[in-house]
């Protein structure tokens, strides 16, 4: 039987892409950290996209901006 992909397995493959700087990296931790401790574990395929956008529109902290349309960065605003 085929073990499923967890949401930790994709992020970790995604935040060892070569290319990232640093400060991409933990900009992308810092966000999905309290996402992963919850979902961390579950199958990818259950995980909703209403489930992602929620906890995304939750993070009032952050914001993100774009240099091109399949490029979006995130960036934390300071209070």
């Amino acid at each position: 039987m085929k073990q499923a992909v967890t949401l930790a397995t994709v992020a970790v493959k995604f935040l060892e892409r070569t290319g990232l700087a640093p400060s991409t990296i933990k900009t992308y931790e810092l966000t999905l950290l309290n996402f992963l401790a919850e979902y961390g574990s579950w199958p990818i395929e259950i995980i909703s996209k209403q489930t992602l956008v929620e906890y995304l529109d939750s993070l009032s902290h952050l914001k993100y901006t774009t240099h091109h349309k399949h490029q979006a960065i995130l960036q934390s605003q300071k209070c």
